[in-house]
């Protein structure tokens, strides 16, 4: 294989890398090369591109921490202060000086391909991911068409998602504030407390964990600051996990206010 530079594999390399660069740039093959982009920034068959990527590295289990690996400078842009805002006009895109095209393009371009996979679930996502790369071979696909056609397929509404993710700068941080279980009858009744800390609304997805090994899903009302979700087993609950499997590029603690001044020159890098 050779591949970014002509770089070549050499006997005695880990094969890691050179698993997830192949894999990365076949999922460009058909994001990228199949699939084209009219916009700048061209996030979307980037985004698409590295879930294709991810996806195939998780089912090999090559590496388990590809998705938060992927989301992590994205995490560590919106830590900054940096406007990771996607949308936004060449004449501002020229402006900044932090690294544009990890933070947005590519960490948080892909982030939001996974939160669009987390709010429609699996089943559903995989379907339009599928008849996208069918419908849309040969032509060229902006975020906007990829909204109408997620919508159409989906039949749902994701005005609320577009905009937080694509057009603003505002930022993912769900806590678990409290989990109780308590007997009732024959079974228990588990109550996990969750309480949104960021700017962005949305459905975040709860497992609870049994003391007999069961489990149990449940997303939060993304129109819901503070919510109690209810579990009832027959074994007590063991733990409460929030985004179980990694899908929601997330702070682990809300951002510090800051003055205007400050924000504004951070924002740029």
């Amino acid at each position: 294989v050779v591949i970014h530079g002509e770089e070549t594999f050499k006997e005695g390399e880990s094969l890691t890398h050179w698993q997830r660069i192949t894999a990365h740039e076949i999922g460009h093959e058909y994001w990228g090369e199949w699939v084209l982009d009219p916009e700048r920034p061209a996030w979307v068959w980037i985004g698409m591109g590295i879930f294709a990527d991810t996806d195939y590295i998780l089912a090999r289990d090559v590496d388990p921490g590809r998705r938060q690996s992927w989301m992590s400078n994205y995490i560590n842009g919106m830590a900054m202060y940096n406007d990771t805002t996607v949308d936004i006009p060449p004449a501002q895109l020229s402006k900044i000086r932090f690294d544009h095209n990890n933070t947005v393009i590519h960490s948080k371009g892909f982030s939001i391909v996974s939160a669009l996979d987390s709010v429609l679930g699996r089943e559903t996502f995989e379907r339009i991911y599928k008849k996208c790369l069918q419908v849309y071979g040969g032509k060229r696909l902006g975020w906007r068409e990829l909204q109408r056609f997620f919508e159409k397929e989906s039949g749902q509404n994701l005005t609320w998602f577009f905009d937080q993710w694509v057009c603003s700068n505002k930022y993912l941080c769900y806590k678990i504030e409290l989990q109780e279980s308590n007997q009732e009858g024959e079974g228990y009744l588990s109550i996990v407390k969750v309480r949104r800390l960021g700017t962005m609304k949305m459905p975040v997805p709860v497992k609870a964990v049994f003391e007999d090994g069961s489990e149990q899903v449940k997303k939060t009302d993304r129109n819901l600051e503070i919510q109690k979700l209810s579990f009832r087993s027959q074994s007590e609950l063991k733990e409460a996990i929030i985004d179980p499997e990694h899908k929601l590029a997330m702070l682990e603690e809300p951002l510090a206010e800051i003055s205007d001044e400050a924000a504004e020159m951070l924002s740029l890098g």
